[in-house]
């Protein structure tokens, strides 16, 4: 009955969501302005048919020969970057070209300071390796827009193998391993931490997690002893990272439910040395910011502090699974879009029908979900645009891993198969939407910031602008950082080469100073007007 009543469920909601994406808002007993609560409705019904009709643990898949798994690791990797291949010429964008800025111009033994030293006035986040990377990046990359991008889309390829080789201990199935990386790999909320160079710090966070999992599990495997200086170095890096990492000890100790109870000591040994060098990192986090740091509200507290156990749990365990299920922004939808969303609906429906995985090893990775969003948990409600989608880069992990073991769990074979092929589709469909989208507000900025500085280059004064608007279409734009994008020359993509005392930023509608010329901006132009008078 139950499974009738979900079934049921599923069909209204797939029907309300596929209804707003071919007409857009309408009404239907209260309006339907935005596909939100349809994409959550759906996913949340999509998800406990998948648990209810998933009994019997999957067959073991039969072994390949080792000389395929070069092959297999080698194609996810290729079908990843070659999916992001409109992203890598992209400019720069919002505070990317602060850190560009700062790495070139920082001598090494400002930024070792920067580690022991707070600055009073930062950025209120210790995140040394991220720090450490944009130095070593500019030694090499210079300001070259092109080559920060291949270095984000590099360390995503690495985190995309090692998401390979992890699935492939945890399930030792090959069809498991192969569909979870590929989702890892080209799942829609990816553009914002590999378009953006902003996004480096979820990328490397992610990377010594994702190492210091495989090291546990190698670890839990073998019983060699050395596998534990290798989890506690990964595991330091990636407190040392990003405080998305903070997650780590969670996610170790639920690798407890794909082992045997002989396993469970080794795994619980590993989780501890992880914890401990969670509380030691945390403490010094604490101890050099002089409080918990991080995003701050409007009155100047922390933003984790603010803790509302509703907004909590819907952002948890409602809107999370929109956003993953469906990661698209709907600042603008094509028709190419629309068909793929028609067709992630019946792919997600056939699923609970001819899949037979294991209920343990699917309800063990939508916990990872759960329990890699818990730091962020205070920002997982975002909007129909996905701006703030950076927060779902390492949740995806355990979505991956679901959707690993559901395609293993399916029979016959040609089913299966013709599934993943509809499932893959829907995500490189959702991701180039999506880059598409950054890539035109990229090329927006770098038009904007080549209007200033012709500005500066024929009229010797000063120049301010004001309400430049903090995104557009869900992207991060110019609020932040426009002065350094007016100054930088960046490769071929070349800007103006200004000076960054020339340009300035005005809040709100404020008069104008005597000798500067004052720009607003225009929506509908999409450009900066001057102010007559000023």
């Amino acid at each position: 009955m139950l499974r009738i009543v979900l079934r049921a469920v599923y069909a209204a909601a797939g029907s309300v969501l596929i209804a707003w994406t071919f007409t857009g808002p309408f009404h239907l007993i209260r309006p339907v302005s935005n596909p939100l609560n349809a994409e959550g409705i759906l996913a949340l019904s999509f998800l406990l048919l998948t648990l209810f009709c998933s009994q019997a643990p999957a067959e073991a898949a039969p072994e390949t020969t080792r000389y395929k798994f070069p092959i297999l690791i080698t194609a996810v990797l290729l079908c990843t970057g070659l999916a992001f291949i409109p992203a890598i010429n992209n400019p720069l964008l919002h505070d990317a070209y602060i850190h560009v800025h700062r790495a070139t111009t920082q001598t090494w033994a400002e930024m070792v300071r920067s580690v022991v030293v707070y600055s009073p006035g930062g950025d209120d986040f210790f995140r040394p390796l991220g720090y450490l990377s944009y130095w070593l990046d500019a030694r090499w990359a210079g300001i070259n827009a092109t080559a920060w991008n291949l270095w984000n889309l590099g360390v995503h390829l690495a985190n995309t193998g090692l998401v390979w080789l992890l699935a492939r201990r945890l399930s030792r199935g090959i069809t498991c391993a192969t569909v979870a990386a590929l989702i890892f790999g080209v799942h829609g909320v990816r553009p914002e931490v590999v378009a953006w160079v902003g996004g480096r710090f979820d990328l490397l966070a992610t990377l010594f997690t994702l190492a210091a999992l495989l090291s546990l599990s190698i670890f839990v495997d073998t019983g060699a002893t050395r596998w534990y200086g290798v989890i506690g170095l990964c595991a330091f890096c990636a407190f040392l990272s990003k405080e998305s990492a903070y997650c780590l000890p969670l996610l170790a100790l639920l690798l407890i439910p794909f082992y045997d109870a002989t396993a469970r000591r080794r795994i619980l040994s590993g989780t501890g040395l992880v914890t401990a060098l969670c509380v030691v990192t945390l403490a010094y986090r604490t101890w050099f910011l002089g409080g918990i740091g991080g995003y701050k509200t409007a009155s100047g507290a922390p933003s984790i502090l603010q803790f509302h156990p509703l907004l909590t749990l819907k952002a948890l365990l409602f809107r999370q699974w929109a956003i993953l299920l469906f990661p698209i922004n709907w600042s603008a939808a094509s028709l190419p879009l629309k068909l793929a969303v028609l067709l992630m609906v019946i792919v997600a429906a056939v699923f609970p029908l001819v899949s037979r995985a294991s209920r343990k090893d699917l309800t063990t990775c939508l916990l990872w979900v759960i329990a890699a969003a818990l730091p962020v948990q205070h920002m997982l409600l975002i909007g129909t645009d996905l701006n703030g989608s950076r927060v779902f880069y390492l949740p995806v992990l355990g979505l991956a891993l679901f959707w690993g073991f559901l395609t293993e769990g399916c029979r016959p074979q040609r089913v299966r198969y013709l599934l993943i092929c509809g499932l893959l589709l829907f995500q490189v469909t959702a991701l180039e939407h999506n880059l598409a989208v950054w890539r035109g507000v990229a090329l927006l900025a770098q038009r904007t910031c080549r209007q200033v500085g012709a500005e500066l280059s024929r009229d010797p004064r000063n120049i301010a602008v004001r309400d430049l608007p903090p995104f557009w279409q869900g992207v991060y734009f110019l609020h932040s950082g426009f002065p350094q994008c007016v100054a930088l020359n960046i490769g071929q993509n070349r800007n103006t080469g200004q000076n960054i005392n020339r340009v300035s930023l005005q809040d709100g509608a404020v008069n104008g100073t005597p000798g500067v010329r004052l720009f607003s901006w225009n929506d509908v132009t999409q450009r900066l007007d001057e102010i007559d008078g000023q």
